[in-house]
């Protein structure tokens, strides 16, 4: 899954664009493009060595790793309370729609449901690459920072085996509800 460029833009205090600008490529061929003076990143380093415009693309991918984090958590949530609706107010849904209708309903919103959960599990596993990536030269980065684990292998998998049981567990009883 190719992903956009992702482009921070630094204007000056006064307005004007800033001519000076520099690309960080990641071995994945995902650029991200930081423009600001790099006077100003030469004057404010970090005490530790990185320049600020590696803080921020560290900052910018730990935001959408929590990101893909909390919409997996939304995801759940929605489709739990759906679920949880649906079967409490069955007596009054049956009056205005018919089963085969709400049935189809769940369905399609379950299976887009575990879809999306499994995306966002994906992406969240794209940017801790990258940010593995950035941090492959820093010697006061822990190592298992370094290294980003396996997508579909292994601890990586807990979460989003739980967070599917979890959606397909409350389907099933919505279904057995209009059958």
């Amino acid at each position: 899954m190719q992903l956009p460029r992702l482009v921070v833009i630094c204007f000056e205090n006064r307005g004007r664009p800033i001519e000076e600008a520099f690309t960080i490529s990641s071995q994945k061929g995902c650029h991200y493009e930081i423009r600001g003076t790099l006077e100003k990143v030469r004057q404010n380093p970090n005490p530790k060595g990185r320049t600020t415009t590696k803080n921020t693309i560290v900052s910018i991918l730990q935001q959408r790793m929590d990101k893909q984090t909390s919409e997996q958590f939304w995801a759940v949530t929605a489709l739990t309370g759906m679920n949880a609706f649906v079967m409490s107010q069955q007596e009054k849904i049956i009056a205005v729609l018919p089963s085969w209708a709400v049935f189809r309903a769940i369905t399609f919103a379950t299976g887009y449901g575990v879809y999306y959960l499994i995306d966002r599990h994906k992406r969240y596993y794209f940017y801790r690459a990258e940010l593995a990536n950035l941090l492959q030269d820093e010697q006061d980065v822990p190592d298992f920072l370094k290294t980003c684990p396996d997508t579909l292998k292994g601890r990586s998998l807990v979460g989003i085996i739980f967070y599917v049981s979890w959606i397909l567990g409350m389907w099933l009883p919505s279904l057995i509800v209009y059958l």
